[in-house]
């Protein structure tokens, strides 16, 4: 069942994306930032939590909307890098992730 599963969903994406590409002009390379926010909003709410990456993925729309009217949009791409470094460094579970103790 998995695999059809995954059958059935790239069949979905690549009738999607025939469908989308001579609106849009679509290349090859336009889901790359998305798929890069996503995954540090991931890391940024936390790993294990949907609630955690849900707002990780809100914390990071409303910096980069932000930082893009009032920073500079060349330092719009810069600050999801740096907010995905500072918690790393100061709480790598995420900001709603729990620390997980394992007994060896």
């Amino acid at each position: 069942m998995i695999l059809y599963t995954f059958v059935i969903n790239a069949a979905l994406v690549m009738l999607a994306s025939v469908l989308i590409t001579p609106i849009y002009l679509a290349k090859f390379t336009n889901g790359e930032w998305l798929g890069l926010y996503a995954f540090i909003a991931a890391i940024v709410g936390g790993f294990n939590q949907v609630r955690g990456a849900i707002v990780g993925g809100l914390l990071l729309g409303i910096v980069d909307n932000f930082a893009a009217a009032y920073v500079s949009s060349q330092y719009r791409l810069a600050l999801p890098l740096l907010i995905l470094i500072l918690v790393i460094l100061f709480r790598p579970q995420g900001l709603l992730g729990r620390v997980e103790e394992r007994t060896v």
